[in-house]
């Protein structure tokens, strides 16, 4: 684009003509190649001020008006504390070194070459290094670009595999009100069965959701299934009409079905589907109040 004086006017001209967030990738990769051009610091953060100031999202509020703050030289005196025990107990294996991967400072460790070996025994998971020794064999056999085509594509085959295999588990109120998982398949409260799924449901993983149902529910006591909906952020038809069929099981046996936590897009894809009469609820909390209500008129 010529240069970073010719990036930050046309950045400033963008910005002054409403075009704030192009004004914000450019002037991003101005600051990342040279941390030090204070203009670009400055107007960055003007940019993310406006940003920050018309944005209706409280999370990318506050993503923007701190990173204005940060542009400026003002960095907070102490970071939250994101690896207490309470959150890393409810993370998945892949959860946790996600976390790890986002902590890593990439310009530094652009030169470094490292590779360790996690192997998870109750798991049997070793397909991280596998797809790493097929990339790393086929490279002297059929050349680097073909190697990382297979490794990208072993990678694709690797996240349906994970997104299949969801995990999902049953949660308990805590002894500080907060739900948990529970360390065996467990009701929240008697006839209540509150379950968390880990993933988005779709054609890959719909039938072993189908069975996790079917087994949480086949004890003869159950009166409520109430599905922890926050994780699944996606679902597809044949997702839907699993869904759909589950509730109809269900509700044959006396079994009120409901969806707690459903992020406002699930909402809107599960209407679509033809499920928008599903009884939801904002948190678990409120379902197992209704539970509880509902036990006690009968």
């Amino acid at each position: 684009m010529g240069g970073a004086e010719n990036v930050l006017t046309r950045a400033r001209a963008a910005f002054e003509g409403g075009e704030t967030r192009w004004a914000a990738q450019v002037l991003n990769y101005v600051v990342f190649a040279d941390p030090g051009n204070s203009e670009a610091r400055e107007l960055l953060a003007r940019v993310y001020d406006a940003l920050g100031q018309g944005s209706e999202n409280g999370t990318w509020r506050s993503y923007y008006l701190q990173g204005a703050t940060e542009l400026r030289g003002n960095k907070p005196a102490a970071a939250l504390d994101s690896a207490s025990p309470d959150v890393l107990k409810a993370l998945s294996v892949e959860q946790v070194f996600d976390s790890i991967a986002i902590r890593v400072n990439g310009p530094r460790a652009w030169e470094q070459r490292l590779t360790v070996d996690w192997n998870f025994t109750d798991l049997k998971d070793e397909v991280r290094f596998w797809i790493a020794a097929v990339c790393m064999l086929g490279v002297p056999v059929l050349g680097s670009p073909a190697a990382v085509v297979i490794a990208f594509l072993l990678s694709a085959v690797e996240v349906v595999r994970r997104a299949a295999r969801p995990g999902g588990t049953t949660l308990r109120p805590g002894p500080d009100g907060r739900f948990t998982a529970a360390a065996r398949p467990q009701e929240a409260a008697a006839g209540l069965v509150l379950y968390r799924f880990g993933n988005e449901l779709f054609f890959a993983n719909a039938a072993e959701f189908a069975a996790e149902v079917d087994d949480l529910t086949a004890a003869g006591d159950v009166r409520w299934f109430v599905l922890d909906a926050e994780a699944i952020t996606d679902i597809d038809t044949t997702g839907a009409q699993t869904l759909a069929e589950i509730a109809r099981k269900l509700a044959g046996r006396g079994v009120i079905f409901a969806v707690a936590r459903a992020p406002r897009s699930l909402r809107d894809l599960l209407a679509h589907y033809g499920l928008g009469d599903l009884t939801h609820y904002d948190s678990n909390e409120a379902a197992l109040d209704a539970y509880r209500q509902d036990g006690a008129h009968r």
